[in-house]
């Protein structure tokens, strides 16, 4: 162990070598050079200006706000909070006054579509005196901007005794039949959906025709070689109606000009193959094998469609040869304007019991509508039970409409369907407020828009209410107008007094 004497050696060599160092100098004779400060000098400001260029590069990005925003009246946005401000100037330029808008759709109803509103800081908007909020708080959120907007194609689908849905969406996602034609039943009642007559541009039509009764609708499923009634697909009422009406298949549709006014009359001269005598109102068979109905002066021919529905009325059957001269010829008594000429055939394979209409728009002509089969994701009616109407509308679209009837081209109130399927009553300008234009907006039948769910009026005068005042508090859904649907046969003369 070492002794305190040992210790004192040490610490004295251990002194003595380290003033010895401090004198010496470098090894080899050398004096160790300081560094140079200029290196951390250049570091520094290197690093200064790429801070300072960061700091400019910021700043350009993040928009500032004008200076003058707060002395003009416009839309400013809130930084942080993202709340949009209605910004009020009083009469002397100053007293500037932030009024809180509850969405962006109100403030479009007051302002117009070209809102670009002008971000502000925080700190900035709570400088200002702000009012009670404006707007409808009930409004859309998003609406669809003009290239999502769906006009047309719509589908609407049903099952054999099930419920429909309507759906809008840009791929109708069902197979078109144009030439397709069902007797369906419903709630007791019968119809006869089938192609009429095309319209003026030549786009063919499918009409609803009602059948009389139970009976007449036997009579006419067997002439057609249709299904007996039992087996008819079952439907919606509410679904047929979105059908545009023909008239009736009975023999008020038959205009005979008072050549009529007295059937069951016997005719002089002419007798039936069967040895009968020959009645006004028979429907018989001339010497060219032709469905024609004798009248006191002569006999009217018949279309095959026409004669068909002849047959079911009541006493008349099947047509007896006449011999003998039937007089003159007279024009066909059915409403051919409308009820097809040759007899339709009936779809009665298994793609039947998804029965589907498809609504088409056209510019300058009234709404058509067609057969479809084969629905698919999102069209079919799949699950939707008998007592039920679901509607569909593809995420991020929606439509604009004007609502009117079969017969209208650019008539009727304007709605928007937003993509969670409610409809908004948009009077007056709102259509144009909103960003819209005339051409967006194509006519569709009531039947078709009434299913929606029903919001409230979109107007400049509502998104100007405080919320929570008693006006907003009265406020309901505007429901879609009942259309008077003209009959089918009076629809070009419709047609024409609305383009005039």
């Amino acid at each position: 162990m070492a002794t305190k004497r040992d210790l004192v050696e040490a610490y004295s060599f251990s002194r003595r070598r380290l003033v010895t160092a401090f004198v010496s100098g470098a090894p080899g004779g050398r004096e160790v050079e300081p560094s140079r400060p200029g290196r951390a000098i250049i570091g520094g400001i290197a690093i200064t200006v790429l801070v300072l260029a960061a700091a400019a590069v910021l700043g350009f990005l993040k928009p500032r706000p004008n200076a003058g925003w707060a002395d003009s009246e416009g839309v400013v946005l809130a930084e942080d909070s993202v709340q949009l401000y209605l910004v009020q100037v009083g009469e002397n330029g100053e007293d500037t006054v932030l009024v809180p808008i509850v969405n962006a759709t109100s403030a479009r109803l007051i302002l117009g579509s070209d809102l670009n509103p002008t971000t502000v800081p925080e700190e900035e908007i709570n400088k200002y005196e702000q009012a009670d909020a404006i707007g409808i708080p009930e409004a859309p959120v998003a609406m669809p901007g003009g290239d999502a907007l769906v006009r047309t194609g719509w589908t609407g689908c049903t099952t054999n005794g099930g419920g429909f849905q309507v759906a809008v969406a840009s791929d109708p996602s069902v197979e078109v039949d144009e030439q397709a034609a069902m007797v369906v039943s419903s709630g007791g009642a019968y119809f006869l959906l089938a192609p009429g007559q095309p319209d003026a541009n030549g786009t063919p039509r499918v009409f609803r025709m009602e059948i009389p009764s139970a009976e007449a609708a036997a009579e006419l499923l067997e002439v057609l070689e249709g299904p007996v009634p039992e087996d008819v697909v079952e439907v919606p009422r509410d679904w047929v109606d979105l059908f545009p009406a023909a008239p009736p298949l009975g023999i008020d549709a038959f205009d005979f000009e008072g050549q009529l006014d007295q059937p069951g009359q016997g005719i002089e001269g002419l007798t039936l193959s069967n040895g009968n005598a020959a009645l006004t109102g028979m429907l018989v068979l001339d010497r060219n094998g032709d469905e024609v109905v004798l009248t006191a002066d002569g006999y009217r021919e018949m279309s095959d469609f026409g004669a068909a529905v002849y047959r079911t009325l009541p006493n008349i059957g099947e047509p007896s040869q006449v011999t003998g001269d039937i007089g003159d010829r007279y024009a066909d008594p059915a409403p051919n304007d409308v009820w097809p000429t040759d007899r339709p055939e009936l779809r009665q394979d298994a793609t039947a019991q998804q029965p589907c209409v498809v609504l088409s728009t056209h510019d300058d002509v009234p709404p058509t509508v067609s057969l479809a089969f084969r629905p698919s994701a999102p069209a079919a009616a799949e699950g939707v039970g008998a007592d039920e109407v679901r509607t569909f509308v593809e995420r991020g679209s929606g439509a604009v409409v004007r609502v009117g009837g079969f017969t209208d081209t650019r008539v009727g109130d304007a709605f928007l369907v937003d993509s969670q399927g409610v409809r908004y009553a948009l009077p007056g300008d709102a259509l144009t407020q909103l960003g819209y234009g005339i051409d967006d907006a194509p006519v569709v039948p009531t039947a078709w828009i009434e299913h929606f769910g029903c919001g409230v009026t979109l107007t400049r005068e509502e998104a100007l209410r405080p919320i929570g005042s008693s006006a907003q508090a009265d406020r309901t859904c505007t429901p879609v107008a009942p259309g008077e649907e003209a009959p089918a046969e009076e629809g070009a003369e419709a047609e024409a007094g609305a383009g005039g």
